[in-house]
């Protein structure tokens, strides 16, 4: 079901087609689970996205990106990683 489709395509590092499996499933069972696999993946995406930005010193868009993935969920990785772009600014 798309629910596996998305855990794998999460796994593999492909956020985007992740997200599109969750939003699927949403609309068949819009439930607690999905949305919260949904959220997860976004937030993964946004870290990873953020982290590359940083590798090629582009700390707005790496920031904006840290802030986003900040309203899903705040974690030492993302609060260490806000730091590190406001030390490189």
């Amino acid at each position: 079901d798309e629910r596996d489709a998305g855990d794998k395509a999460r796994k593999q590092g492909d956020y985007g087609a992740a997200k599109l499996a969750y939003y699927r499933a949403k609309k068949i069972i819009d439930n607690d689970e999905i949305r919260q696999r949904y959220d997860d993946t976004e937030f993964d995406h946004l870290v990873a996205r953020a982290k590359h930005q940083i590798s090629v010193r582009q700390f707005d868009q790496a920031r904006i990106n840290l802030n986003q993935a900040a309203k899903i969920k705040t974690t030492p990785e993302v609060r260490q990683l806000l730091e590190q772009v406001g030390k490189e600014e």
